[in-house]
Parts: C-alpha cells; structure tokens; sequence
C-alpha cells in the first residue's frame, strides 16, 4: 500500500500507461482527465471526485484540464503496479512497488 500524490500539468497528458494494480483517487484540484491510447477524452474526474479502480489492462493516458491538477493516489498491489507504453503499445518501461520504496528512501 502507497499513498502519492501526482501534479499533472494543464493542458496535457502524460504517457501511456496501463494500471496493474488497484487505485484509489481523489482529486485535490482541478480536473483529471483520461484519455483513450488515441487521444480521444475518455472521462473527466471533477475536484472533490473520488473513484476505485481495479486493475486493467486496457491503456490510456491522464492529464490535467484547464489548470494543473492535483491527484492523491492510493495504491494496493505487489510487484509491477504499472506498465509505461509507447504509441505501437510496446512497454518501454515500468514502476514497480520497489521503485516507489526506493523513490522515498531517496528524498
């Protein structure tokens, strides 16, 4: 179990990603937006919105809107809690529950 908190910049979208764990948000400020691997808006999480996700393996990229916004993530899960993926759906990458224990030990 992590609990992060994200800043995703206004006005655009960080990189493909598919969520192999459970998470929890609620969004602190602004609107967090999903996006489909084509870049269609898929959905809006409004400020003050609190959502549970399992894990999926479908893939999409997240932003903010028309300001940064500002994400508290509660993370459940072992291993691999995310695959990070370019536009042909190749992983390139990954973050791991290590890698975040590591990322705090390192502050």
């Amino acid at each position: 179990l992590v609990d992060v908190l994200f800043k995703f910049d206004a006005n655009s979208q960080i990189v493909m990603h598919r969520h192999l764990a459970h998470n929890n948000t609620f969004v602190i400020q602004g609107e967090h937006r999903l996006y489909e691997p084509n870049g269609k808006l898929k959905e809006v999480r409004r400020v003050g919105s609190m959502t549970s996700s399992p894990p999926s393996e479908d893939p999409h990229r997240e932003g903010g809107g028309d300001q940064d916004v500002i994400i508290a993530f509660n993370i459940r899960g072992d291993g691999v809690l995310y695959e990070l993926l370019d536009d042909d759906m190749q992983i390139i990458g990954t973050i791991s529950m290590q890698d975040l224990v590591d990322l705090h030990a390192a502050k």
